[in-house]
């Protein structure tokens, strides 16, 4: 009878605890409102103290699970429980934290503020010693972004310990190159993702610029051209999701907004070596999808998660802020405050955080249907902000 009694009470604790915790995690999540900004400096001045919060955190904004369900959150409590830090530690270490703080140099660039890139360096420590060596473990190949931060504070500072971690990132980049000069999301997987091309082609443009590395840019011109060879559709302007590298077949979707994003930020610098008057084959890519996403675009401000008929018409800011900062990079098209604007009031609330991001995609097919703040828009958000008049 006792352990009858005793059972139950623990039964009902855990129950109760249960419930509690789900209540408070639904009760700490505001809803989604976003806000018309009167002009671009209010705009801006919000965006960049909600950015420079973001950058206090050890734990990451951007969802990286499926969607916020139940399941998700009791899978968040068992890992607390348990003190298991890996999946924090891999979504911290990712991508979006590089992209943040792209944004903030970006900022610090345009405005001159020295504290702002005060605030770089600080966080920095973190992943770098004072003689440049890499603080964590380069195990995907997402990291590449960190070696891009790298090398702008580098081209900022001139201080030797970016560069020398710029040297090490790119050491790391080449142990996920395949016999067949392919790189590989994840070692092991013999299959190419449009992700890659984003997050690793722009570091490997710039590193071969400041070092004057040949190896580099050939490197990253092979991801492009593989692209271009295999991963396109037949109208040769949409790329899908990956490619199958022992199939040598295209997979997955071809309207991912965040898959295209991925592909003309790393097209876009490319693209940027050659002029309007003598186009390259990477310019002439590059206009012919922008030409498409205008056509695609939304009441003419923005791009939803995936392209054409969907049964969400909301924006994905992800996609939206990539395909207008790749537009600039690729010299094509230059933003302006007003167009800035009526992106803005569709993904930023009233405290400056960029909402409506749909979250990091699960696998080939598999997308996130959790949309929210991420460090990775909030830093794109800033990068466009540092390209228009104040």
């Amino acid at each position: 009878m006792i352990w009858f009694f005793f059972t139950t009470l623990i039964f009902t604790s855990i129950v109760s605890f249960l419930c509690f915790y789900i209540f408070m995690m639904r009760k700490k999540r505001r809803p989604i409102v976003t806000v018309g900004y009167p002009n671009i400096a209010e705009a801006n001045n919000s965006i960049v103290n909600a950015s420079l919060m973001m950058l206090k955190n050890k734990r990451t904004v951007m969802s990286f699970n499926d969607e916020d369900s139940l399941y998700v959150k009791l899978a968040r409590l068992k890992a607390w429980l348990k003190r298991d830090n890996r999946q924090k530690e891999y979504a911290y270490l990712n991508f979006p934290l590089a992209f943040l703080l792209l944004g903030i140099l970006d900022t610090h660039q345009r405005s001159g503020e020295l504290a702002l890139l005060d605030k770089v360096e600080e966080r920095c420590q973190d992943f770098i010693s004072e003689s440049g060596e890499l603080l964590f473990d380069f195990d995907k190949i997402d990291q590449a972004t960190f070696g891009l931060v790298f090398l702008r504070l580098y081209t900022i500072t001139k201080v030797k310990k970016y560069l020398v971690a710029s040297d090490e990132v790119y050491k790391n980049v080449l142990s996920f190159v395949g016999d067949d000069g392919i790189l590989r999301y994840r070692k092991g997987v013999d299959v190419a993702f449009i992700d890659t091309i984003g997050l690793v082609c722009p570091f490997l443009i710039m590193y071969s610029d400041i070092t004057d590395c040949e190896q580099a840019f050939i490197l990253a011109e092979k991801q492009i051209k593989n692209v271009m060879d295999v991963g396109l559709e037949k109208n040769g302007i949409l790329p899908f999701h990956a490619v199958d590298l022992t199939l040598n077949v295209p997979l997955g979707s071809v309207n991912w907004g965040r898959g295209i994003g991925w592909w003309i930020l790393g097209l876009a610098p490319l693209a940027a070596k050659s002029s309007i008057d003598k186009p390259n084959e990477y310019l002439i890519a590059l206009q012919k999808l922008i030409k498409f996403l205008d056509t695609a675009r939304l009441d003419k401000e923005y791009w939803s998660q995936f392209i054409g008929h969907t049964n969400d018409n909301t924006i994905d800011s992800s996609a939206t802020l990539m395909f207008l900062l790749a537009s600039q990079h690729g010299g094509l098209n230059s933003i302006k405050s007003q167009e800035l604007l009526n992106v803005i009031k569709h993904c930023v609330d009233s405290s400056g955080v960029v909402l409506n991001s749909s979250g990091d995609t699960i696998y080939i097919n598999k997308y996130s249907r959790a949309k929210g703040a991420s460090e990775l828009t909030q830093g794109l958000m800033l990068s466009l902000l540092s390209k228009v008049s104040l």
